[in-house]
């Protein structure tokens, strides 16, 4: 199952998107989330599409919460969590279909101590490690005294398969991973990293396209990275 939180705005992507991933996966259902659009008129093109559901709930949580609606009332063997500015260009079924309970699509490298949002709000590194801390949930937290090195999920878009969704919910994620704004939304892309790990998945090793700033320094076009499994735009100006 693939899910796609939508803020649609002028230039949105949405349905070259879900028209990509038909074209590869012609028979596995995608979830639309709108994030609470004040324009809905693409509800009716996405309709259009072959096994699309478009849910209107108005969803202010990012790509967690529209993962979290659908991850707690169904059971598929996988959910694909892409942003609606990702437009594949091959089939996933390598991920989808083996035994790895967990893929990032693009990882990042991190440190509690030199975090590039430390500056951001006054944010302090004890104020920082404590808001990750409440979004584990039951996880295990992060030591407050001492740096961790860990690997983030930029994003945060995600191949993860049932098994680890489940740990997720009976450790209350659905609960603790709810982003309001931009800053709690930047902490999920660590939260769901650490995740990963406390579920024995090397992320840095399960990501599909690589490392972020190596893959800015190589294959950014403009305000687009082109690979050959997909590209992914930036335009989140728009969406402010």
């Amino acid at each position: 199952m693939f899910i796609i939180p939508c803020k649609y705005v002028e230039g949105c992507l949405i349905l070259e998107s879900v028209s990509a991933i038909r074209k590869y996966h012609p028979n596995v259902r995608i979830v639309v989330i709108d994030s609470d659009s004040s324009d809905k008129s693409y509800f009716s093109e996405l309709k259009k599409i072959d096994n699309v559901d478009v849910l209107d709930i108005a969803n202010k949580h990012y790509e967690s919460g529209a993962f979290w609606c659908v991850a707690r009332h169904t059971n598929a063997p996988f959910y694909v969590v892409m942003q609606d500015s990702i437009i594949l260009k091959q089939s996933l079924d390598k991920y989808l279909l083996d035994d790895e309970q967990f893929y990032a699509f693009i990882n990042f490298n991190e440190d509690t101590l030199y975090n590039h949002m430390m500056n951001q709000d006054g944010m302090t590194s004890n104020k920082y490690l404590t808001r990750l801390n409440e979004m584990l949930g039951g996880f295990g937290n992060l030591p407050m005294d001492l740096n961790i090195n860990f690997t983030g999920v930029f994003g945060p878009s995600f191949i993860v398969k049932k098994n680890m969704v489940d740990k997720m919910l009976e450790n209350g994620l659905d609960k603790t991973m709810l982003p309001v704004v931009k800053f709690d939304h930047e902490i999920t892309e660590r939260a769901y990293g650490i995740i990963a790990q406390q579920c024995g998945v090397d992320v840095s090793k399960n990501t599909i396209l690589g490392n972020l700033h190596d893959l800015k320094s190589k294959y950014m076009n403009g305000n687009v990275l082109v690979t050959n499994i997909l590209d992914k735009h930036w335009f989140a100006n728009k969406r402010q």
